[in-house]
């Protein structure tokens, strides 16, 4: 009789970890219910002039819904057979609606086509991580003529970090 509720209790334990496993905070695949395609991540709409402000903001934002993987490769797509295929695509897809709501429409169409989230990310990378050099020689300028003066030192850091 004993051995009858120990194999009774074994199938729900199962179905109880697979559950809560769905429903784990800390499973990448998880999709919080106020986590929608709509939503607006960043504050900064990237416009290819701020692409470093705008990719470390967007990292913050990834890190913390523990979506990073998705963009930075360590979650691979699975196979189409795979159990975890579809909620990999409703992940995958719902960083790419995020993405391309935070950028001027003129990208957002130049990689609107990319099924991959990751593959959004690496286009935007190759084509706007490319040092300016302009901006970078006038950075350099702005460093040579920084004077401290009569600025307190907390306020001269201040000056060379914004530069």
């Amino acid at each position: 009789m004993a051995s009858s509720a120990s194999a009774s209790s074994t199938p729900s334990l199962a179905v109880t970890s697979t559950v809560s496993s769905i429903q784990d905070f800390s499973n990448p695949y998880f999709i919080h219910s106020n986590e929608n395609p709509s939503s607006k991540i960043v504050t900064a709409m990237l416009d290819g002039s701020n692409y470093h402000d705008w990719a470390q903001a967007m990292t913050m934002v990834f890190e913390m819904k523990n979506k990073l993987g998705f963009i930075d490769g360590t979650i691979q797509k699975p196979s189409d057979f795979d159990p975890n295929f579809a909620q990999w695509k409703r992940c995958s897809n719902l960083i790419r609606s995020w993405i391309n709501h935070s950028m001027t429409p003129e990208i957002a169409t130049s990689v609107i086509w990319l099924t991959q989230a990751s593959d959004v990310w690496n286009a935007l990378r190759n084509r706007f991580s490319q040092g300016d050099y302009i901006q970078i020689l006038q950075i350099h300028s702005d460093l040579y003529f920084l004077k401290q003066g009569d600025l307190s030192i907390t306020n001269y850091f201040t000056k060379v970090k914004i530069l």
